[in-house]
């Protein structure tokens, strides 16, 4: 039986690959000019990494693609490589949908509802946002 296609992102994966990368050769870049004397550059060149590094740890969360194939759910990342995970359905915990613009002091966000898909055993929830282009919400909620 084929795999059942649950969630499908390939546009905005698109451009958070292209964002990873531009940030990722900035970063390099701010590596680069404390070579050219310029003592700005010590402090900005540990923010570029850190922010670069973050920024690919939230890829390895980043769903691109869920498929069900039989009892097995299978994720595919925004990562390098595009890795492929498999888990047992047995394993996934209480998926929670966020929803609503978010309030941070006195800014205020605009609404973009994402769902956390948790697996036993592993320590970071992966991250399925919610408007893309294939999404079986009410599949996805049943697992």
């Amino acid at each position: 039986m084929p795999a059942r296609l649950l969630a499908s992102n390939a546009r905005q994966a698109r451009k958070l690959h292209v964002l990873t990368w531009s940030f990722t050769a900035l970063a390099v870049a701010a590596c680069i000019w404390p070579f050219f004397g310029d003592p700005a550059a010590f402090v900005l060149a540990p923010i570029g990494v850190l922010s670069v590094a973050a920024l690919h740890v939230y890829t390895t969360r980043y769903v691109t693609k869920l498929e069900l194939d039989g009892d097995m759910i299978v994720v595919h990342t925004a990562a390098f490589g595009s890795p492929v995970h498999r888990f047992a359905v047995s394993r996934i915990g209480p998926r929670v949908y966020h929803s609503g613009p978010g309030r941070y002091g006195t800014y205020s966000t605009d609404d973009a509802p994402w769902i956390t898909l948790p697996i036993e055993g592993v320590r970071w929830p992966f991250v399925i946002d919610a408007q893309i282009e294939v999404l079986d919400l009410a599949r996805i909620k049943a697992l």
